[in-house]
């Protein structure tokens, strides 16, 4: 029975941690819609947009822009310094390698083209990270239900096994 329980908590313990990832990646979509905005109507330099939006509430733990900034002071390039802050910020610990080099990979299209190449540059990675949310979501709900399936079975098991 200890058995059965056990599997069943590590199901909903990995189904809450894919739904964790979701919506830190759903956040980053949500950020880089905005930049995209910015983008087509400020016309200001990508390092006052992104100083600009992680002042937001919502967007303060993707992104701490006084690392970046200082990175910056000494002699590091944007994207390295964005590179560094996300591989080294402790409330993304939820998403895998290759989400944080989707992410990180964003930023090089950003500043090296006119408005438009960038503005298409978000238009990409709001496709390509959204394409993942759903594989994330449809993995959530199967990986949830193998899980309390197998400990209800191993449940069912020991009490036929034992009793």
């Amino acid at each position: 029975m200890i058995l059965a329980t056990i599997c069943v908590l590590i199901g909903n313990c990995l189904g809450k941690s894919i739904n964790r990832r979701i919506d830190i990646l759903r956040s980053f979509v949500l950020m880089i819609k905005e930049i995209k905005t910015k983008i087509g109507f400020s016309r200001l330099p990508v390092t006052d947009i992104f100083s600009d939006i992680s002042k937001r509430k919502e967007y303060a733990k993707l992104i701490d822009f006084t690392l970046i900034e200082n990175s910056m002071k000494n002699g590091m390039s944007f994207y390295s310094a964005f590179e560094k802050n996300i591989n080294e910020n402790r409330n993304l610990s939820y998403l895998k390698d290759d989400d944080k080099a989707l992410i990180i990979s964003f930023t090089s299209g950003l500043g090296a083209s006119d408005t438009n190449g960038q503005a298409d540059n978000c238009s990409t990675y709001i496709e390509l990270i959204g394409d993942r949310i759903s594989a994330l979501e449809n993995d959530s709900r199967n990986c949830v239900k193998l899980c309390n399936s197998i400990g209800a079975l191993s449940g069912f098991l020991i009490f036929v096994i034992f009793y």
